[in-house]
């Protein structure tokens, strides 16, 4: 039996490609200056600065960098209802955009 994942993926990908190559492409190499500087404001952070330094430096541009991925995604799937995590809020943000149940 196939699974869910695999019928969904299949249209996705091409027949040489795996799942990560086709629907991953990230640049996940942080400067080590800029890693450091993060690393010491993270350390440094508390209450409600903590909140705003999680949301300002990592949330909203992880969203950035995944919105165009989520809505190729979500526009080549149709889906009726998108299931997001809290976190990785771009999938909400193309949800709402394109009018689907979140």
């Amino acid at each position: 039996m196939t699974e869910w994942r695999e019928l969904s993926l299949r249209p996705a990908l091409a027949d040489d490609a795996s799942a990560a190559e086709r629907l991953v492409e990230l640049d996940d190499h942080v400067p080590e200056a800029r890693w450091a500087e993060a690393n010491a404001r993270a350390r440094a952070a508390r209450g409600l600065a903590a909140f705003q330094f999680l949301w300002e430096e990592f949330f909203i541009p992880l969203a950035r960098g995944m919105l165009a991925g989520v809505a190729a995604a979500i526009d080549a799937v149709a889906p009726d209802v998108v299931v997001v995590d809290q976190q990785a809020v771009a999938g909400a943000l193309v949800a709402r955009k394109r009018g689907l149940r979140w």
